[in-house]
């Protein structure tokens, strides 16, 4: 064969490799993936020998895993939407916009969006249950106030979660919906980043969700409480069938907080002790005037329901308090909200050992010393003045005022059970005792 022969063969082996048969994609198909996420799709004089064409743009296809927040959409994502959206009808779309947050799914932005707008008031311009801003001395953070134009647009079942969601911000809250338990929104959050459950767009009101099965809530709750999280559980108190034949075909289930578990309410696995501790105090200026305050304090152990009570008085660098704070090891620890001095409320901050700390509205959750002994009477758990245990009796006006606080915050979390033996279980405690048992 002549040497031009050869070099026209050769020719037309190289066109026939480059060239597109009739059957084969168009150029956009054969453009690399990576060509269109970076805009600068390849033109057809540009080889593809030897490369892999992508997969096409299936209706089915997703991205891989995505966060439990939701992502943008990919490049080729955006292309089959650009492609499909103006042929879909309303219910299509509404579809399209509800897909899942889970293994090779994503969420459009329009739904996140959506989603977002409905609970801005979770995050932005927060009230709490009073109606009061961030930056009032009397904020209470544990609860909050649903917008009221949110409120009127949920059903009766959503109603019923957000009026006990509303003043258990501090808590996440299971919510039992037939033989599931539920959570919504920031709970779904946290519950999905620490359990690795997969959100949904769902549930109450359309919000993010994530949930259990009945036999599977137990362990979860442990978990959370685990990390250092007070847990509720939102129980039916009656079946959808009872409901429809005692309220009528449109009635709602019945349903109620049951209890609430904390880490320092519920003993561990262990036989150890778990505390919850409260305190307050009254400053004072000394002759010299130099500033000593005395600290009122009471906690429970949680595996034997014992309550302490106890004072001490301590210097400006709290060292006394300090040691307290070390012996008990509090797991949650309760104050009055804006009522301890800046060196007292610095050291709850940051105690000796990790601690949970819950701030109680001063006079209705936390009595002032001199409201001690009436609130304790009111709460009638410790008999009357003549029938409440020694230690009780003689316990100073702060430590009785912490006691109550202690006692208030139990019935806030329905754990009543804990008092059940509070008259016959309530001891002084001596920081710097010899002989020192708890």
């Amino acid at each position: 064969m002549s040497q031009r022969s050869i070099a026209g063969f050769f020719r037309r082996k190289s066109t026939d490799i480059l060239a597109p048969s009739p059957m084969e994609p168009s150029s956009l198909e054969r453009t690399p993936l990576s060509a269109l996420r970076n805009g600068r799709p390849t033109t057809a004089s540009q080889p593809t020998i030897g490369k892999k064409r992508p997969r096409a743009l299936e209706p089915s296809y997703r991205p891989q895993t995505v966060s439990p927040g939701g992502v943008v959409p990919s490049a080729r994502h955006k292309v089959h939407d650009l492609g499909t959206q103006g042929d879909m009808d309303a219910s299509q779309r509404k579809r399209h916009a509800m897909e899942k947050i889970g293994d090779g799914e994503t969420m459009n932005e329009v739904k996140m969006k959506e989603v977002s707008d409905k609970f801005i008031w979770l995050h932005k311009n927060i009230r709490d249950a009073q109606g009061r801003k961030k930056n009032d001395l009397d904020f209470d953070p544990r609860t909050i106030q649903v917008c009221p134009n949110a409120y009127s647009k949920l059903s009766a079942s959503q109603k019923a979660y957000w009026d006990i969601k509303s003043h258990y911000m501090d808590t996440i809250v299971f919510f039992k919906v037939g033989f599931f338990y539920e959570l919504y929104e920031d709970d779904a959050e946290i519950a999905s980043r620490l359990l690795g459950w997969k959100m949904t767009i769902s549930g109450v009101g359309g919000c993010r969700q994530v949930g259990t099965a009945e036999g599977g809530v137990d362990n979860a709750i442990e978990q959370l409480r685990g990390h250092g999280y007070k847990v509720g559980r939102v129980e039916q108190l009656e079946t959808a069938k009872e409901a429809k034949e005692r309220r009528g075909p449109q009635a709602t289930i019945k349903r109620a907080l049951t209890a609430v578990l904390s880490p320092a309410t519920t003993p561990g696995a262990t036989d150890d002790a778990v505390h919850l501790m409260a305190v307050c105090e009254e400053s004072h200026v000394g002759s010299t005037g130099g500033e000593w305050v005395r600290v009122g304090f009471a906690f429970m152990d949680a595996a034997t329901d014992h309550f302490y009570v106890g004072e001490l008085s301590d210097g400006s660098a709290r060292h006394n308090l300090t040691t307290l704070l070390t012996q008990v090891a509090p797991a949650e620890i309760l104050y009055p909200r804006n009522s301890l001095s800046k060196a007292t409320a610095k050291l709850v901050a940051h105690p000796p050992l990790p601690a949970v700390l819950s701030s109680l509205t001063p006079g209705a959750e936390f009595p002032a010393p001199s409201q001690a002994t009436e609130m304790l009477s009111s709460l009638d758990c410790f008999g009357g003045p003549d029938e409440a245990p020694a230690a009780l009796q003689h316990a100073q006006p702060l430590s009785q005022a912490a006691l109550a606080a202690l006692v208030c915050h139990l019935q806030r979390l329905h754990a009543a059970h804990h008092l059940a033996g509070g008259a016959a279980m309530v001891s002084s405690y001596e920081v710097f005792s010899a002989a020192l048992k708890l």
